[in-house]
C-alpha cells in the first residue's frame, strides 16, 4: 500500500526552488514540464494527485503554483523524498537536530555494526562513512519528524555519485543520471 501526503500551498516562488534538486530518481523530469501540464489544467487552490509521485516534483511544483497536493509512492525513498520536499521544517530546526545527531554519534558503538555489513558495503564506503550510514538509519525517524525526514532525504541524494568528479557523494557506486524526459518548451 502507498503513502499519501497532503498538504495547502506555502505559496508562489519565483524561479527554480532549490529543493528540486535535493535527490536524484529513477524517471525524474524537471519541474518545468510539471509548471507547464499544472497551469494549463488546474487553477490555484485545486488539488493535484499524483499517485506514483517519486522525488515529489508534482506535488512540491504544484505548492509552489498556489495548488494544493496529494501524493502517494510504493517505494519508502520516494515517500521519504517528497515529505521532505513538501513538509520542510525551518532550518535551525534540522541544525539542531544534526547537532544532536552529531553529539550522539559513536565510532566505537556502531564498528561491531560495520563490521556484519557484506564486502560491497566495506568497498563503497570509508569506515567512517559507513558507521555513520548505520547511526543514521537507525537514528532517524524519518516518517514522523519533519528535520528527520530531511536530514534522510539530503543524506540519499548525497549516497551516490561519480567520485572522480567530486568528492561531494558518500560513495562512488552509481553516478547521478537523469532519465530520458520529454521537450518542455
Amino acid at each position: 500500500m502507498g503513502r499519501g501526503i497532503y498538504r495547502e500551498a506555502p505559496g508562489r516562488m519565483s524561479g527554480r526552488h532549490r529543493f528540486h534538486s535535493i535527490c536524484p530518481y529513477f524517471a525524474m523530469f524537471p519541474e518545468t514540464f510539471v509548471e507547464r501540464w499544472v497551469s494549463k489544467l488546474t487553477k490555484p487552490d485545486e488539488v493535484v494527485f499524483d499517485p506514483f509521485c517519486g522525488r515529489g516534483t508534482t506535488p512540491f511544483q504544484a505548492l509552489l503554483m498556489g495548488r494544493r497536493a496529494l501524493a502517494s509512492d510504493i517505494n519508502p525513498v520516494a515517500y521519504c523524498i517528497t515529505k521532505a520536499k513538501t513538509n520542510s521544517p525551518p532550518a535551525q530546526v534540522v541544525r539542531r537536530r544534526i547537532t544532536q545527531l552529531e553529539n550522539g554519534f559513536s565510532r566505537r558503538t556502531w564498528e561491531g555494526m560495520r563490521r556484519q555489513m557484506p564486502e560491497f558495503f566495506q568497498h563503497a564506503y570509508t569506515r567512517i562513512t559507513l558507521q555513520q550510514l548505520l547511526y543514521l538509519r537507525a537514528s532517524l525517524r524519518w516518517e514522523d519528524n519533519d528535520a528527520d525526514g530531511m536530514i534522510a532525504a539530503l543524506t540519499l541524494g548525497a549516497l551516490h555519485g561519480e567520485s572522480k568528479k567530486s568528492s561531494s557523494y558518500l560513495s562512488n557506486q552509481m553516478p547521478r543520471t537523469i532519465s530520458t524526459k520529454p521537450a518542455c518548451d
